[in-house]
């Protein structure tokens, strides 16, 4: 997806129409503006059309052609540089030249006129004449208005008069051609004057020549079939020709090398490419995967810095010096510009650049056609996630403006999470931010001081929990103690209660048996009254009976004595039992007490 070089002329068909009238114009007032949309075959035209067809009129003609870039004044300096070693001749450095023509409006012309020779002519091709506008300041670029009105007066200086040798063919693309007023000397050049020539969309028989004469060139045949659709799919594709370029050298580079060389091209081949609406995205695709996994993030990187969703959602190209991406990327400037030129060399020509990417760090970069994210899904995706990341860091640099102000706080969940996830995916570095919005560093100690006090808070909260765990651990712990001291004491009343019943029990039995024994005594003391008294009956045996009762008597009262002492040995056991069990009662109501006093606590 380039434009033809002047050395592949004799593949160059379709604009002879077109050729001629340029050649015309620029011969008769030594001024033609090529305009037409992008992707037309503007520059073609002239490389394989107009620069041939100059080479065979009169005289010797030499030729010189730039991008404005940046620096135009500096690229003129250099292309001029350039034609005096080829001519052999000094032109001086290269930066002495570019100051005396910033300083002198007619140096161009004496300098390229004294480098000319007998019947030489020079043609001054300025490509892409467009970069004027994207790259000026008024186009949110960043070179001052002031450096290109000095490059245009350079330009048309050189062709002020009818005898000059010096010639100037400018290309640029038609949605620019408004913008030409801007410069009043130019426009009138262009517009009033009316050198200009406009380069339309292909149609009929150039069509059809443009895509199967290349192929006759080279004895290559195509199915009916496959030319009929050809022509017929490539009328939508008649103003996007880097399209059709692009499908034809894919249906050939991808033909088997051991097909046959005269076998025709047929449908299959066509389709294989994914015809004119994908074999861009497949070309792409295919230019993608063939990088490496550091150089797929650096091509990301470059392709998201050259790109930009418009108001309306359109996806618009946007310059970018080398020396920025390597900023935005992170990386350094070796491996950067490798990618480049894999990205913009003759089999990729997705990117282009002017300049030594090895020396100058401001060599803009871009993209090579409006066309491309159009048909290259993954680079709208990247455009897509790029203004996602620039609205995201809008709204974060926002809202750090507004704590600043002391109109909000710091950032919440979930707020915060969706800062923290962009700031770790896209990790924006300072270059990148200031192009969107200054307040870089204040956007980032916000994030930063909005994540450190939630992870604060997140820590507070996590040892008050461990706190409330461990009091209701105690308090779980508090209770089975009580349980436990309940028991206990339940157990000691219970024990207690089962001492007394068995000392009670025993002494009912000790009064039982004291109750006998005095049943015993009182028989024994009755027989030995009835004794007594059969002694007084008995007079002959009466001392012996009164021994005998005495003895008895005596008898009775150590057992009335014993008795006496058993009963009151009963007696304190049973009081020292009752005492017992009121201390038992006691001790029972007061644990039964302490214990309503802890549950009321």
């Amino acid at each position: 997806m380039r434009p033809f070089r002047m050395d592949e002329a004799a593949l160059f068909f379709g604009r002879d129409r077109e050729t001629s009238e340029i050649l015309n114009r620029l011969l008769e007032n030594r001024f033609v503006a090529v305009i037409g949309a992008e992707g037309s075959g503007k520059t073609s035209v002239i490389n394989c059309g107009v620069i041939p067809a100059l080479m065979k009129t009169p005289g010797t003609w030499r030729f010189m052609t730039l991008c404005p870039g940046k620096d135009p004044i500096g690229s003129l300096a250099a292309e001029m540089v350039k034609l005096a070693v080829e001519k052999k001749k000094d032109a001086g450095p290269a930066l002495n030249l570019e100051d005396t023509l910033k300083k002198n409006p007619g140096s161009l012309s004496r300098i390229a006129e004294s480098m000319l020779e007998g019947d030489e002519k020079l043609l001054i091709i300025v490509d892409q004449f467009e970069q004027i506008f994207r790259f000026s300041q008024a186009g949110t670029g960043s070179v001052p208005e002031e450096e290109y009105q000095a490059f245009v007066n350079l330009l048309l200086n050189c062709i002020i008069g009818d005898k000059g040798r010096i010639y100037l063919a400018v290309v640029i693309s038609s949605q620019w051609i408004s913008d030409c007023t801007r410069f009043p000397n130019f426009a009138e050049a262009v517009i009033i004057s009316r050198s200009s020539v406009i380069i339309p969309g292909l149609t009929g028989d150039n069509l059809e020549n443009i895509i199967l004469r290349p192929l006759t060139l080279y004895g290559i045949k195509a199915e009916p079939e496959l030319t009929a659709r050809l022509v017929k799919e490539a009328a939508a594709f008649s103003e996007k020709l880097p399209v059709i370029q692009n499908t034809l050298r894919k249906m050939l580079i991808n033909r088997p090398e051991n097909e046959d060389p005269f076998e025709p091209l047929s449908v299959k081949d066509f389709e294989e490419t994914g015809t004119f609406s994908g074999s861009v995205e497949k070309h792409a695709e295919e230019i993608f995967s063939g990088l490496d996994r550091n150089e797929k993030y650096l091509c990301e990187k470059i392709f998201r810095s050259l790109i930009v969703k418009g108001p309306r959602g359109e996806y618009l190209r946007k310059r970018c010096t080398f020396g920025h991406i390597i900023d935005v990327a992170g990386c350094s400037r070796e491996k950067l510009a490798e990618v480049v030129e894999k990205l913009s060399d003759n089999n990729a020509n997705l990117i282009y650049y002017h300049g030594d990417l090895s020396t100058n760090l401001n060599t803009v970069i871009d993209i090579r056609y409006n066309i491309l994210p159009e048909y290259w899904s993954r680079l709208r995706k990247w455009a897509d996630e790029e203004d996602n990341s620039v609205r995201t860091y809008k709204q974060l640099a926002a809202l750090a403006s507004f704590c600043h102000q002391g109109k909000t706080g710091l950032l919440k969940q979930p707020e915060l999470r969706q800062f923290s996830e962009w700031a770790a995916r896209e990790k924006p570095v300072l270059q990148w931010a200031v192009t969107h919005d200054p307040a870089f560093e204040r956007a980032m100690v916000y994030l930063r001081a909005s994540e450190k006090h939630f992870k604060e808070e997140e820590e507070k909260r996590e040892r008050l929990k461990k706190i409330k765990s461990k009091k209701r651990r105690l308090f779980g712990l508090g209770i089975a103690a009580g349980f436990i001291f309940i028991l206990g004491m339940l157990g000691i009343f219970i024990a207690g209660k089962i001492r007394a019943d068995n000392a009670l029990a025993e002494a009912e039995i000790m009064q039982d048996k004291s109750d006998s024994i005095s049943l015993v005594l009182l028989r024994d003391f009755l027989a030995a009254d009835s004794l007594a008294k059969n002694a007084k009956r008995y007079g002959e045996d009466a001392l012996r009976q009164k021994e005998t009762e005495f003895s008895l008597r005596m008898q009775a009262v150590a057992r009335a004595e014993k008795e006496r002492m058993l009963r009151k040995n009963t007696e304190a056991v049973a009081d020292s039992i009752r005492s017992e069990l009121a201390e038992s009662r006691e001790s029972e109501l007061k644990a039964l007490q302490q214990k309503q006093e802890e549950a009321r606590k």
